[in-house]
């Protein structure tokens, strides 16, 4: 079952453009060649829109900024923690083909677990505590410590106690769409 910000983006777009929604699970490599090619129409899954993706697709608006935040276990020694120095030692990763994964090294003395493919599995991997947490955009962050109580996340804020987020469409989210689309406009209209 699909939900949270992305899904209501969605069922709002597709009620304005008078289309029926259609939800897919696809990985996120194959988002940007699936609207090039036609098997989709959009993009809603919390994607920035970043120089190198607008090569190959437009973006509309954005429909959210986020901040950059860090989730644990409850039970972890950086349940307290309040910056990005409190979370010194811990092992943290991100979601591979992500800005996440780059601004990891931002926390001092951490250790910097190799990138892994999707939210499910670090999910996992922190409730088995093979890491001691995860970087997510908070909206992210929030709908995944409502589904498992063992977890709450660090309330970091972008360049005041969080990562330094030079270039804000690396945490800019907007919709994907193929370049030259006819659908830009509504979209558009409808985020306004």
């Amino acid at each position: 079952f699909a939900n949270g910000y992305d899904v209501k983006i969605a069922k709002l777009i597709a009620e304005e453009l008078d289309m029926d929604l259609e939800i897919y699970a696809y990985e996120w490599d194959n988002l940007i060649p699936a609207v090039q090619s036609g098997a989709l129409d959009l993009i809603i899954a919390g994607m920035s829109p970043t120089d190198e993706r607008k090569q190959s697709i437009d973006f509309t608006d954005p429909y959210y900024e986020s901040n950059l935040v860090v989730v644990v276990r409850k039970d972890s020694v950086y349940a307290g923690a309040n910056s990005l120095a409190d979370l010194s030692g811990a092992r943290i990763v991100a979601q591979a083909a992500t800005f996440h994964d780059s601004v990891v090294d931002q926390i001092p003395g951490v250790q910097h677990v190799t990138a892994m493919e999707d939210f499910p599995t670090m999910l996992t991997a922190l409730n088995s505590k093979a890491v001691d947490g995860y970087i997510a955009e908070e909206p992210g962050a929030i709908a995944d410590c409502n589904g498992n109580s063992a977890f709450k996340y660090i309330a970091l804020v972008n360049n005041q106690n969080g990562f330094t987020v030079e270039d804000l469409t690396n945490v800019t989210l907007a919709i994907g769409v193929k370049k030259g689309s006819a659908l830009m406009e509504t979209i558009n209209q409808t985020i306004d």
